[in-house]
């Protein structure tokens, strides 16, 4: 068991994050930090108008792309396990519209409830 579980770039290029997280889930002690792309960041818009038809990105490889409440639902379906704060990695984490839009990163730390 880990105090903390670190995951960085990997859950989009799953085909089954659900069982990812769990399994991240199964072997931390108390916390999960994960760092997802922000699907609402202006790069990524442009990319996926560009290849609206495709089930994954060609230039990326994710297969999975989420916003907070995607995510939040995502991570709702697994027992145990709570948000318990989500930062943008742009603005340093102030939570702002144009934070939303240009930070490039989602990244949320949940609790493992025991």
């Amino acid at each position: 068991m880990f105090f903390i579980v670190y995951c960085k770039s990997v859950l989009e290029h799953l085909v089954n994050p659900f069982k990812g997280l769990s399994e991240m889930k199964r072997v931390s002690k108390n916390n999960i930090m994960v760092i997802i792309p922000n699907v609402h960041h202006w790069r990524r818009i442009a990319r996926t108008l560009c290849t609206p038809d495709k089930d994954i990105n060609p230039c990326t490889k994710h297969f999975q792309a989420w916003d907070r409440e995607a995510f939040r639902h995502l991570v709702n379906r697994i027992e145990d396990l709570e948000i318990a704060r989500v930062k943008w990695g742009y603005f340093k984490g102030r939570i702002s519209w144009p934070s939303v839009f240009f930070g490039s990163n989602m990244i949320v730390l949940m609790k493992v409830i025991n």
